[in-house]
Parts: structure tokens; sequence; C-alpha cells
């Protein structure tokens, strides 16, 4: 089910679904495994949906078979949380080009909250999964990066941090973040706290990759120890 909603719109031929789920398994018995998988996966579909008002004619399979292929029946009506996340980044994006800076950080907001978790987070190891899960979570980490500048420029430090410990969190070595939590700890007055991830960053970055800090983070750290509020 998963495989077919992240390829919704797209009917899966049945060798790659086999491939993807049974790799290892001989193909008489993949080729039954897949049978009997979408029989109950229907059975499953329709405990769960039928009798409810969906605006879905009757005996709606909900997963379709034809030419040896697979799809979410077309007349399913379905909302995904990643296809929702990937509009609104695709239209922060648009609105900033068109200089509409402040609805495009409405928009980012309202991606961000969307995003609770990287996609497919319980299937880690699965190939499938990974190239769009990257892509997500890079477009995720450049949304905060836009919120995090904006509350920065604005004065917003508190925001600012948030964003930036979010940042954090999925990219512990990522120098914006570090800078940003350096500068609205400083104009915070918690010139100890900015020192402090002055530290955090170059331990990150050194256990990491074995570098140092770039030009930048080690100047706003001198301006730091001369007292200056960066």
């Amino acid at each position: 089910f998963k495989y077919l909603v992240a390829n919704r719109g797209r009917r899966v031929a049945k060798d790659q679904l086999i491939e993807v789920l049974w790799p290892e398994c001989e193909p008489g018995a993949a080729s039954a495994n897949l049978k009997a998988a979408a029989h109950l996966l229907r059975r499953t579909l329709a405990l769960g949906l039928d009798g409810v008002d969906t605006g879905i004619v009757s005996r709606c399979l909900y997963v379709v078979f034809a030419d040896g292929t697979y799809a979410i029946d077309p007349r399913v009506s379905m909302w995904v949380d990643a296809e929702e996340f990937e509009r609104l980044w695709v239209e922060g994006r648009r609105l900033e080009r068109g200089g509409k800076e402040a609805e495009a950080a409405r928009t980012y907001e309202v991606a961000e909250a969307l995003y609770q978790g990287d996609y497919m987070e319980d299937d880690p190891y699965d190939e499938w999964t990974i190239s769009r899960r990257e892509a997500l979570k890079d477009a995720y980490l450049l949304i905060l990066i836009k919120l995090a500048r904006r509350k920065l420029n604005t004065g917003a430090n508190e925001d600012c941090i948030l964003y930036c410990q979010g940042i954090l969190a999925r990219d512990p070595c990522n120098e914006d973040a570090y800078r940003m939590l350096m500068q609205c700890h400083s104009r915070l007055g918690q010139r100890s706290r900015a020192m402090y991830w002055h530290e955090a960053c170059a331990k990150a970055l050194r256990d990491a990759f074995d570098v140092s800090a770039e030009d930048e983070t080690r100047a706003l750290y001198g301006r730091l120890r001369l007292g200056e509020t960066i």
C-alpha cells in the first residue's frame, strides 16, 4: 500500500512490486504472495471505508489490476501529507521569487508544521524510500533556514532559536544554524550561550569531517570575544 501510494497516479508493474517486496523469493511464490497481498489489501481498505460517505461509486476495488500492473483505484480521493508538503514548498518558492516574502513565509510555516517526521521513517533501509526521503528532508531544512533567517532579520530571536534547533536535530553540522544561534543569543544578552554554540559548531565539524568552521563563523566568534553584540 505504501509503495502504491508513493507512486499514486502511475501504474506499477507486477514485476516491479515483486522486486521491491520479495526480491529473494522464487518467481512463482512471489507472484502468489503479491496476489494474496493485493486481495488482503482490498479487503482491509473496504472494511475501513465501506459505509463511509466517500463519494466513491459502490464496489470500489481500491487497488486495481490491469495489463500486468497495479494502481490505487483512480476513483479513490486521497490526501497524502508528503504530496501536500511538496506542493507548499513549490508554492512558497514561487511566491518568494515573485517578491511576496510575507506570503511565502506563511506558506513555509504551513509546510513546516506539516512535516512530522522523515518520509517513510519506519522503512529507513528500503531502497525505494531513500531518494524521496532525502529530497523531502532537504526541502524541509531549506524551509527551516528560510524561516529562521526571517525571524532573525525581524528581531524574533526566540523563534529563530527554535527553528535553528530544528535544523540541528536533523543536520548537526549546519553552520548557518550555528551562526544564527550565536547571533540570537548575543542579541538576547546571553553571551555565554552564544560562545557555547560556537564551540558546539567547532566540535560537530571536527568530529564529523575533521574540518574547521568557516571564516564567517570564526569572524562572529572573534567579535563575541571582543564583547561585541553580533
